[in-house]
């Protein structure tokens, strides 16, 4: 499985079917693709392979997760589809590991909350995926048993 694919499987755990709360600033979304961010989609019979390549062209490559080992790759791009491709570069630039761009994002989180208070009802929701995403991250350079039942390390480094 490639990375891009590992790094989506992560965010459509987080990103469901379709809603249309008129709070959520995205406003009509399903699998995590907003009607505010792509007017001329039809977002209530999008199907996944749809999103799947909206989230490759206009999430993926253009912050440069092509280029990264899967856990840093999946922080960006988690970050670019929650908050902004443009925001998640700017904390890429800043950071020296994915869990700088976790804090960030969670420090994020608490300044928009701050300037809109009908966000707050999203923030459980955001602390838990970015503490699942830390969770997912770690998770890849712990060792694993193989079949065999010997260890073997996370791979962390980009597919081909």
């Amino acid at each position: 499985m490639s990375n891009f694919n590992k790094a989506l499987e992560f965010v459509l755990r987080w990103e469901g079917g379709y809603v249309n709360d008129p709070k959520d600033p995205g406003g009509e979304t399903k699998y995590g693709i907003s009607k505010r961010a792509f007017p001329k989609e039809d977002i209530k019979n999008m199907t996944k392979e749809r999103a799947a390549e909206i989230y490759q062209q206009h999430y993926w490559i253009p912050s440069g997760c092509e280029r990264m080992e899967l856990g840093m790759a999946t922080a960006v791009f988690d970050s670019a589809v929650n908050c902004g491709v443009g925001r998640a570069k700017q904390w890429l630039a800043k950071s020296k590991d994915a869990f700088d761009i976790i804090k960030a994002r969670n420090d994020y989180y608490d300044v928009i909350i701050a300037r809109n208070k009908n966000l707050l009802k999203f923030r459980r929701g955001w602390l838990n995926r970015t503490a699942d995403l830390e969770k997912f991250i770690r998770s890849l350079s712990r060792p694993s048993q193989s079949p065999s039942g010997t260890q073997t390390a996370g791979k962390t480094s980009p597919s081909k």
